[in-house]
């Protein structure tokens, strides 16, 4: 597959994870989008324990940036949420070394590109500024 067929995959995904999320949810949605913000950057911390990544300390360090940001956009408002889902797409670019260890998949940091950016702007156009 090629990059762009991979991030249009993952910004379908974030389309069908959106509907899911305010399915179930409802207004209380928000809670599912921080939670799942803290899952994406728990995902590359697990991938680097798993696959004997050398840099364990930075992706530990991501996961405690992306819960901060997941818990205080959580609380403070959506656009800092926003923010984290925005910021994790560079995560998801610099994850070059756990694809070369084999722990992540080629194809997933593309895929979670397209999901994070469709992600982030639906947080900002749905709940906007709005504190929660």
């Amino acid at each position: 597959m090629t990059p762009a067929l991979e991030i249009g995959i993952g910004a379908l995904a974030a389309v069908g994870f959106t509907f899911l999320a305010q399915a179930l949810a409802g207004r209380r949605a928000l809670v599912i989008y921080a939670l799942a913000l803290i899952a994406a950057a728990l995902i590359y911390f697990l991938a680097a324990l798993s696959g004997g990544y050398k840099n364990i300390l930075s992706e530990a360090v991501g996961l405690g940036i992306f819960g901060a940001l997941a818990i205080f956009g959580l609380r403070r408002s959506s656009v800092l949420l926003a923010f984290g889902w925005v910021l994790h797409v560079g995560w998801d670019l610099s994850a070059y070394p756990l694809i070369i260890a084999g722990s992540v998949p080629y194809w997933y940091r593309w895929a979670c590109v397209g999901f994070d950016l469709v992600l982030a702007g639906y947080l900002v156009g749905r709940f906007g500024a709005r504190t929660t």
